[in-house]
């Protein structure tokens, strides 16, 4: 309950579950010897997963949970909620734009968290056509400034690129799932994983 252990204090002997977060006070208590620091350690719990299904989204709305970028000067290119196309369920959420736009990563969407360690994965369906031409980037903000994570882009006719070097094509008009994982924190080896689930090996 957050005070100091005393000699009293009931020991405990075998795994207990924590459903929030916690400290953990902890002190030694020997015959002629006296621990007069302890020990403390905090728990922060897994943070609870973003599951973005749009099912709930009214159609033409930006995504629920997320930070939408637009270009003004030309409404029509949009990241909305359609009802047109879902890889599963009824909805999702398509990106338009075309000529003229004033930047090439408009529209898109962020979804902004922080995570210090662990492992982190982030899953999405895609359909793509031959003109498609979009990226997934992880990114680092420290103030106004950022450092590019893991990523991947799409080019037109379906070819996944990683800092320009070629990994896979994917078949065009069809939904795919697309996984980036790795590893934060003290493990954190500077790697990540990229995987690509293609029609019929979707669960």
């Amino acid at each position: 309950e957050g005070s100091n252990p005393t000699e009293v204090s009931t020991p405990y002997h075998k795994p207990f579950r924590l459903r929030h977060a916690a400290i953990f006070r902890a002190k030694a208590f020997a015959r002629g010897a006296t621990d007069s620091v302890g020990s403390i350690a905090f728990y922060e719990p897994p943070p609870a997963p973003i599951i973005e299904t749009f099912e709930t989204a009214t159609d033409g709305a930006t995504a629920p949970h997320a930070a939408t970028s637009e270009d003004a000067q030309r409404k029509q290119y949009q990241a909305r909620i359609t009802e047109d196309e879902a890889g599963e369920g009824d909805r999702s959420l398509k990106f338009t734009d075309g000529p003229g736009q004033k930047a090439s990563y408009t529209p898109h969407v962020c979804y902004r968290r922080t995570y210090d360690e662990g492992h982190m994965a982030s899953r999405v369906a895609l359909r793509v056509d031959d003109h498609s031409s979009m990226q997934l980037q992880w990114r680092k903000y420290d103030g106004n400034s950022y450092t590019n994570g893991p990523s991947f882009t799409v080019e037109p006719g379906g070819r996944i690129v990683h800092q320009g070097e070629p990994l896979s094509k994917v078949p065009l008009d069809q939904w795919i799932r697309v996984e980036l994982s790795e590893t934060l924190g003290d493990a954190a080896d500077g790697k990540f994983q990229l995987r690509v689930w293609l029609p019929g090996q979707l669960e």
